[in-house]
This record gives C-alpha cells, sequence and structure tokens, in this order.
C-alpha cells in the first residue's frame, strides 16, 4: 500500500509506460524545510540556492505501510 504525501497525484508506469495506478495526495503533504543561501556571485549579483533539511509533515508509521526513498 502506498501512501502519497506530495501535494499531486503519483502515477505508477509500468515498462511499457502504461499507467497501472494512479495514487491521490493525502490531505496533508509532507514538506523539507529549504533555506536560502548565496551560491556565488556573478557580475555583482548574487545566485542563491536552496539548502533542504528536514521533512516535517509525516505521520507516524504503521505497520504494513513501507517507506521509501528516490535518489
Amino acid at each position: 500500500m502506498f501512501v502519497n504525501l506530495t501535494p499531486h497525484e503519483v502515477s505508477l508506469v509500468d515498462d511499457q509506460g502504461n499507467i497501472t495506478q494512479v495514487i491521490r495526495p493525502e490531505e496533508i503533504s509532507a514538506r523539507c524545510t529549504v533555506r536560502r543561501e548565496i551560491a556565488f556571485t556573478v557580475d555583482g549579483v548574487q545566485v542563491n540556492r536552496n539548502v533542504f533539511g528536514e521533512v516535517q509533515g509525516l505521520p507516524e508509521a504503521v505497520q504494513g505501510i513501507g517507506t521509501s526513498s528516490v535518489g
């Protein structure tokens, strides 16, 4: 069983490119904290980057529902 904690639908696709399942989002999404910092400066213009931190809004673990990470 999947729980979708993103703010949008997630489609599962088979190796033929067919959508096999659409998982609707939960009412509350889990989100990462974000901190903006200066990456570098070009011609006097600061270029920023986002640094992602801890995830907030995760529900308590439920037996039988696994976790997964991408990346």
